[in-house]
């Protein structure tokens, strides 16, 4: 306490003896201030004397100005510089308000500057009308730079620009005109002349610049007036040409005429068709002439006049256009609609006569033998013939997709080649129509038809009716082998009918025909048209957005046109698929359905009723077997597996009918094809497996091996393409067999009933390796392999309700 004392006491020491100090401090601040105040006032003085003074000498400097303007206004009136008098005016504009405020001293010069002024602009204007009525459109241009600056436009100023446009507009487009009378030049050049000389005159720099004075000096209806009158010339003159168009070209006549369903525009015949062609390309250039003034006139409107495009709605010539463009679609229309119809009538005879030449080929190229072989191999073509190897190496393709498509695409990319909105969007839906009735149609009928004869003539083969009186399999296989085999006339029926060989040529080629236009041509047409729209139409222009949407109806995945032309591709690849399957079927159920144990009676008949499906209307003999997979003896299962080992006979069938059947078919619809064929037999296989009264574990090894065996043989049949493709159908056979390979695979798999178990979990689960098969599916083969499973659960139950696989049936 005695020390924080003391320290207390010497600090209130140390202050007091500062206390003289700081009296002193105050004592000189408050001096300082007295000084600053002083000098703050007489600082203030100072700024008024030289405020004062600048006035005086800007005065000094406005006296001066308005007594120089005055005098170089009235030097440059004399001398005619209204350049030098315009930039004076503007100068003595600046300092006038300056020299009002100045009082009585300016008055005698700002009066004599202001007379000046208005000597000037009065001249300026008077050299302007003059140069309106001399029609000297330099002076125009100058002297309307010099109004605008001044802000002297007025509606005189307005008429008078217009009066002198006019003549200018009547000069530009009387020169196509009078082109137009001499009848040497055609229609097309005068059309294009009238349009080059209209705009050569809108595009000026007088114009733009007379625009941007009319804007600013609040007369925007006079750049508007300007551009109607230049719209009016350049319509009246286009209107003239095109009405002598159509009257000379009967364009009138020939759209009512075509208009009319009972008769035809122009006779079939080469020299009437391309008369209308030529009269259509005609039209289009005529209508692309016409929108492509309006185009101009609108992109004027928004962007030198700044004014609504909606003057141009409905004017004589958009009427015109209409009308025009109405019969320039009821003729193209008219045009591709009788191309199609008589493309429709050579159709079949094209593809016929494309796949006899490759069938001719074929022939020449491979050597054949007089039956044909187990191994099934054939000699190539001879190295030095490069024809004939060139032939082969394409697939062949009739020519009917290529002209419809031409057609249609020359139609279409000349419809939006005329910048018609009407027009373009006319042709564009019909043509979309027409694709569907008419070229769809022709193209899914004709490949229908060339299956139809090859099922006929297949139908008709002794092969499939001596069936029914075969000892064994072995004369099966000898009827396929004669079936197909070049030399064996006798079970050919009628010496007159044709090869099954080349029906099967000519349902490929009618393929190959469907499959170019479903997946190249008609994609490649919507590109194209809207490559050409787009050079057409402006991006900003309402009417592309529409015709981009009929577009889109060509382009896969999702144009409906697209998808129409991708199922009847896919249908006719079915249905010839079918056609190929039949006859191996009938192999398969008679190796599945013999007697593994000839005269045992202990079990009952499975599986005779599947033979009726494709036994071509024979009934076999009802003897009682025991299924092929409930076999349980080791002997049955040797003598069974020896007797009716599937691999050779299905490949021998094979063999003998598929190199034929896909010699010509393309990549994509082989391998289609293909699947489906596989797909067809592993369904057998897999109605054979449900129609078992029990899977045996050596039957589930007999499942394995017939799976395999389908396998193998449709394998083997791809080997002997000539295309040598053999690898993307072997990938498409492993495809369509896969519902079998899983159920064969699980069958050999499951060995007790821990994996039973395991596999329904991870079924149930959806852990599963594979989804092929469903739960139910899995459960179903389980139980036939003789596992007694549990109840499924009942949300197991709901799951397969909401969500069911594909059964055997709808395969």
């Amino acid at each position: 306490m005695e020390d924080a004392a003391l320290k207390a006491l010497t600090q209130i020491e140390k202050v007091k003896k500062c206390e003289s100090e700081l009296e002193r401090y105050v004592q000189i601040t408050n001096e300082a201030k007295k000084i600053a105040y002083v000098l703050a006032l007489e600082i203030r003085v100072l700024d008024k004397n030289r405020e004062r003074a600048e006035k005086g000498v800007l005065a000094s400097r406005d006296v001066l100005g308005l007594r120089s303007c005055a005098a170089k206004i009235s030097d440059a009136i004399e001398e005619e510089k209204l350049d030098i008098a315009t930039a004076q005016i503007i100068k003595l504009r600046k300092i006038e308000k300056a020299a009002e405020a100045g009082g009585d001293a300016y008055e005698k010069e700002l009066a004599a500057g202001r007379t000046a002024a208005l000597r000037a602009q009065q001249l300026i204007r008077e050299r302007y009308f003059e140069a309106c009525i001399a029609r000297d459109g330099s002076r125009i241009e100058m002297y309307i730079e010099f109004l605008r600056v001044l802000d002297l436009v007025n509606d005189s100023c307005v008429s008078a620009f217009l009066d002198f446009f006019r003549y200018e507009l009547r000069t530009a487009a009387a020169l196509g005109l009078e082109s137009n009378q001499d009848e040497k030049e055609h229609y097309l050049i005068s059309l294009q002349k009238i349009v080059n000389a209209v705009f050569g005159v809108v595009q000026t720099s007088l114009f733009k610049k007379v625009c941007q004075a009319f804007e600013e000096a609040k007369s925007n209806d006079g750049g508007q007036r300007a551009l109607l009158l230049a719209h009016d010339a350049a319509e009246t003159a286009l209107l003239a040409v095109c009405a002598r168009f159509a009257a000379e070209q009967r364009l009138a006549s020939l759209a009512a005429s075509a208009q009319r369903r009972d008769s035809d525009t122009y006779d079939d015949s080469d020299s009437g068709a391309e008369t209308l062609d030529a009269l259509l390309e005609d039209t289009a250039v005529v209508l692309q002439r016409l929108e492509t003034w309006d185009r101009f006139a609108r992109h004027i409107a928004s962007t030198i006049v700044h004014c609504s495009t909606t003057i141009f709605a409905n004017t004589r010539l958009t009427q015109a256009a209409a009308e025009l463009g109405g019969w320039y679609a009821l003729l193209e229309l008219n045009l591709l609609r009788n191309g199609l119809r008589l493309e429709a009538k050579q159709c079949f005879d094209l593809v016929k006569e494309r796949a006899d030449f490759f069938w001719r080929a074929y022939q020449k190229a491979y050597q054949q033998s007089s039956s044909i072989t187990t191994n099934k191999k054939f000699d190539k073509y001879a190295e030095d013939d490069d024809t004939l190897a060139a032939v082969l190496e394409d697939t062949p393709i009739s020519a009917t997709a290529d002209d419809g498509m031409y057609a249609i695409k020359r139609a279409l990319l000349r419809a939006a080649s005329t910048g018609h909105g009407g027009a373009c969007g006319n042709i564009l839906s019909e043509t979309i129509n027409i694709l569907d009735a008419s070229l769809l149609h022709d193209l899914s009928t004709t490949a229908h038809t060339c299956i139809a004869q090859a099922q006929k003539r297949l139908a008709k083969q002794r092969a499939l009716i001596d069936l029914a009186a075969a000892d064994d399999v072995d004369a099966l296989t000898d009827a396929f082998r004669a079936g197909f085999a070049s030399t064996a006339d006798k079970i050919r029926g009628e010496a007159t009918e044709e090869k099954l060989e080349v029906l099967c040529i000519r349902a490929q080629v009618a393929i190959n025909t469907l499959q170019r236009a479903a997946l190249e041509l008609l994609p490649k047409l919507a590109h194209d048209v809207q490559l050409e729209l787009g050079a057409s139409f402006a991006k900003t222009d309402s009417r592309l957005i529409q015709l981009d949407a009929l577009t889109q109806e060509l382009f896969p995945p999702k144009g409906e046109t697209a998808i129409r032309f991708e199922h009847a591709l896919h249908a006719a690849v079915e249905a010839y698929a079918k056609l190929l399957l039949r006859p191996l079927a009938v192999v398969l159920n008679d190796k599945l359905i013999s007697a593994n144990s000839a005269g045992n009676t202990e079990e009952p008949t499975v599986g005779a009723s599947d033979f009726h499906e494709f036994g071509a209307g024979f009934v076999p003999t009802e003897i009682p077997i025991i299924h092929r997979y409930a076999i349980e003896d080791d002997d049955a299962f040797a003598t069974s597996s020896q007797l009716n080992d599937l691999a050779p006979v299905l490949t021998d069938a094979a063999d003998a009918l598929i190199p034929f059947a896909i010699s010509a078919l393309s990549a994509q619809s082989a391998e289609t094809l293909f699947e489906n064929i596989a797909t067809g037999l592993g369904a057998k296989i897999e109605t054979h497996i449900f129609n078992a009264p029990k899977i045996t574990p050596l039957g589930a090894v007999l499942v394995d091996k017939d799976v395999r065996a389908i396998r193998t043989a449709l394998v083997h049949a791809a080997s002997l393409n000539i295309h040598q493709q053999s690898f993307q159908l072997a990938t498409a056979i492993r495809s369509g067999l896969s519902r079998a390979l899983a159920f064969a695979d699980l069958l050999l798999q499951v060995q007790d009933l821990d994996d039973a178990y395991f596999y329904l979990s991870q079924a149930q689960s959806g852990t599963s390796n594979s989804s092929i098969l469903s739960y139910q599916d899995l459960r179903d083969a389980l139980l036939l392999r003789g596992f007694e499973l549990a109840p499924p659960s009942s949300s197991q139950q709901k799951k397969e309700e909401h969500h069911p696989t594909t059964s055997s049936t709808e395969l």
